[in-house]
């Protein structure tokens, strides 16, 4: 029963907790002696077992008591505490409790890093500061573009390191969070033809709802969020989008939508009180990229993407050495369980397994975003 709860925050903790301990119980009943044993051993070996079981239940009340009156541990300091010595995982919830750590420790350096970077995007640039960007190195672009920054207002900032990244996008990152905070007053429409700066925006997800309302492949940006805000004035929605970029039933009447929005507040007050529709009440939970299911179109494996694949290719169609846009097969063949489909098909015992997986993180992951 616990372990179909799916609680949040401290609560989390402690049902964690409970299970361990009481695995650690379960574990000291079966391995007590078999009956013939035990009635050979009287009354005495029973009084000591209800002697045990006691002391069991007075820890469980004392571990209990102690986390309620203690602040909340995160899942790095639950892992890394003196009193975890599983140093390897023992079992999936073991594995998974490591990969959310881990998952935590990056989150939480990528927003300490987050503070001390700004991304630019050159999608409504011109096309000459694009190409300029497109043509030239790392190096050279991060030299120039600090010669500019001296020259205007926000001199004094340092480019610490400067990345270009896919989709037109620049991240620029500095020695400290007010020379980031100088870079994102600029005036980067003027100094680099168009370009814009990037702002970090928070995902909510909304499930089943009805496309009459909303279809994120016809409706448009405006009317959405004219629908979305009309029930929520204190949403402030910067864009809506679809969960998934291929729909598994493109005739569904219902559909999962991600709101976005630029203030981390605001995205968990949603989570928390819900989303509210043309009178229907939805319950939200936070969007995460990372727990999507990511898999390579170059060799069909998952977890990574084709830009960065080194892997041979593998066509998704039909099992062979060569890319899936032109193969001309007629037959599909999986590349992963050789059945008569391609793939990424949704019943792929690889698929569902990865989906699994990312189920178990998705339950394990912080309910709200930090602010």
């Amino acid at each position: 029963m616990l372990g179909n709860q799916r609680p949040k925050g401290e609560n989390l903790l402690i049902k964690t907790a409970v299970i361990s301990i009481l695995k650690d119980c379960l574990a000291n009943a079966t391995h007590a002696p078999p009956p013939p044993l035990q009635q050979q051993l009287g009354q005495a070996k029973a009084d000591d077992r209800i002697t045990t079981i006691e002391h069991d239940i007075k820890e469980i009340k004392e571990t209990l008591r102690n986390m309620v009156t203690q602040s909340p541990r995160s899942y790095v300091d639950a892992i890394l505490s003196p009193g975890n010595t599983n140093s390897k995982p023992k079992d999936a919830s073991a594995h998974i409790r490591l990969e959310t750590a881990k998952r935590e420790r990056l989150e939480q350096a990528k927003t300490d890093r987050a503070k001390r970077e700004i991304t630019l995007t050159f999608r409504n640039a011109s096309e000459k500061a694009y190409t300029r960007l497109r043509d030239t190195n790392e190096s050279e672009y991060a030299a120039e573009l600090q010669d500019a920054i001296n020259r205007s207002e926000a001199k004094g900032a340092t480019i610490l390191k400067l990345r270009k990244m896919p989709g037109k996008l620049l991240k620029i990152q500095c020695n400290s969070e007010s020379e980031a905070t100088k870079l994102q007053e600029l005036k980067w429409e003027q100094a680099l033809e168009g370009a814009t700066v990037l702002t970090q925006e928070y995902g909510i997800v909304l499930h089943g709802v009805a496309t009459q309302i909303m279809d994120t492949r016809t409706t448009t940006q405006e009317r959405m969020k004219a629908i979305i805000q009309e029930d929520n004035p204190a949403l402030a929605v910067q864009r809506i989008a679809p969960l998934t970029k291929r729909l598994r039933n493109p005739d569904a009447p219902t559909q999962s939508i991600v709101i976005f929005t630029r203030c981390p507040k605001t995205a968990n007050d949603a989570i928390i009180d819900g989303v509210r529709i043309e009178g229907r009440y939805y319950a939200a939970r936070r969007y995460n990229s990372q727990n999507q299911i990511r898999q390579c179109f170059r060799c069909q494996g998952y977890g990574h993407k084709a830009e960065s694949c080194t892997r041979k290719i593998t066509c998704g169609w039909c099992a062979q050495e060569h890319e899936t846009k032109s193969c001309t097969g007629k037959a599909s063949k999986c590349t992963h369980c050789n059945e008569e489909h391609p793939a990424w098909h949704h019943e792929c015992p690889k698929r569902l397994k990865e989906h699994e997986r990312l189920e178990a993180l998705n339950a394990a992951t912080p309910p709200l975003f930090t602010c």
